[in-house]
């Protein structure tokens, strides 16, 4: 089952942002800083049940680096943001863990205190099969909800 794996990728991040001005990555980094928990994931066009996705969380710092500690240690990823793009898009390349080097691509949306990120989970991906949309419906991606987290969580 590739879940979890996908799952493993897209926790840790640092982040690099690339295609688009100083001024606009700097700004989407800032708005990204912070704790965040994974709080809901979608398939197939339906939501999955708590219990059915692995809970997860990282943290990023204002510099771009996020890091995800697990029992094996920690773990980072690389990703790769265009804010300029509609919609916006994310390639996310392991940099550690088991999965080292895999990648994958997707599409994001911030809205307040959500991350939503629509990645495929399809073996072997490209960039060119990257999602257009937000839909699950009938395709191989996973939509997965990342709330941020305050002092109080």
């Amino acid at each position: 089952m590739r879940f979890p794996q996908i799952v493993l990728i897209s926790f840790g991040s640092s982040l690099v942002l690339s295609g688009c001005g100083d001024s606009v990555a700097q700004k989407e980094l800032k708005a990204l800083e912070g704790s965040w928990k994974l709080v809901a994931v979608e398939e197939n066009g339906e939501s999955l049940p708590k219990g059915r996705f692995p809970p997860g969380s990282f943290a990023l710092r204002a510099d771009g680096i996020a890091t995800r500690r697990t029992s094996d240690g920690e773990q980072q990823s690389h990703f790769r943001l265009d804010p300029t793009k509609q919609p916006k898009t994310i390639d996310i390349v392991n940099l550690s863990g088991p999965l080292k080097d895999e990648k994958t691509f997707g599409i994001y949306k911030l809205d307040g205190e959500k991350w939503t990120w629509m990645v495929l989970v399809a073996m072997k991906p490209t960039a060119e099969d990257r999602p257009s949309d937000f839909h699950t419906k009938g395709m191989t991606t996973r939509l997965m909800v990342w709330e941020r987290l305050t002092d109080g969580k």
